[in-house]
């Protein structure tokens, strides 16, 4: 990329979006140097790398479904953050969680790896 300097008075009588167009054809770094010796730096944005074309099979729907999923997902978070706050109390989820009496016991799968 190569870069430019100019000042303000340079730049008033051209049009911001000839500017701009300037900065993204050429790929320009342009500074703009202020009156109150300030500078404001205009760069285009780094053209983001593609995508990699993933070789496989990948069954018919799933494609579908997966973006189906990820649009629901994203639609139930926005709700859900526009929702007042709850003020959970101390053991207000008492209850609701229960551990069987024979969690601590070996499970029968691993007898042959312990």
């Amino acid at each position: 990329m190569t870069s430019k300097t100019l000042k303000l008075k340079e730049l008033e009588k051209k049009k911001l979006k000839e500017i701009f167009q300037t900065v993204l054809t050429n790929q320009l770094v342009l500074t703009v140097q202020l009156p109150d010796g300030e500078e404001v730096i205009i760069q285009p944005k780094p053209p983001l790398k593609q995508l990699p074309v993933l070789e496989g099979y990948v069954p018919e729907g799933w494609k579908q479904a997966i973006y189906r999923n990820s649009k629901s997902e994203t639609k139930e978070k926005r709700t859900m953050s526009i929702g007042k706050k709850r003020k959970s109390n101390f053991g207000s989820a008492k209850g609701l969680i229960v551990m069987r009496d024979e969690f601590d016991q070996p499970i029968d799968d691993f007898k042959e790896y312990m």
